[in-house]
């Protein structure tokens, strides 16, 4: 579903970096995690987008990373070279109902469900780095076991 939103017709195709490094395996939700992963890719192709129109030679780019943070945590990021997120609207992000898109094209509720996914059914931590006009940078690291029964 996020595969065509990459190559649209109109503007260029957004190239996709993986690094990944080997990781262990987790205790989790995979459907849930599916969800946020979807959702900030989502996001990060709109920022791009967004950005696009303002600055048409940038060559856009998603980065996505994976890694182990530690033995016990895995951390996995999305960043992007789209058009960033003002301090202002960085300590606002993760709450139910806000948006920073305009009005219309966005519910608010995207990145406060991607927060509860990561934070309480995961256990998790999701953060976000980001300068207007330089892209984000969304940081999150699970754990790779969950209390007992939770997973």
């Amino acid at each position: 579903m996020v595969r065509s939103r990459l190559e649209p017709d109109d503007q260029p195709a957004i190239t996709v970096v993986k690094q990944y490094d080997p990781i262990s395996s987790i205790a989790c939700y995979p459907a849930q995690l599916n969800q946020v992963f979807f959702h900030l890719l989502v996001n990060a192709i709109d920022a791009i987008r967004s950005r696009l129109e303002q600055e048409p030679a940038i060559a856009p780019q998603i980065t996505l990373t994976a890694r182990q943070f530690d033995p016990d945590t895995l951390e996995i990021a999305i960043a992007d070279n789209g058009i960033g997120i003002n301090e202002q609207a960085q300590a606002h992000l993760f709450n139910p109902f806000f948006s920073n898109k305009p009005i219309g094209q966005g519910t608010g509720l995207g990145l406060s469900i991607c927060y509860q996914i990561i934070h309480d059914t995961h256990q998790g931590e999701i953060t976000v780095t980001s300068q207007p006009g330089q892209g984000a940078a969304f940081t999150i690291h699970l754990p790779t076991t969950l209390p007992l029964g939770e997973a």
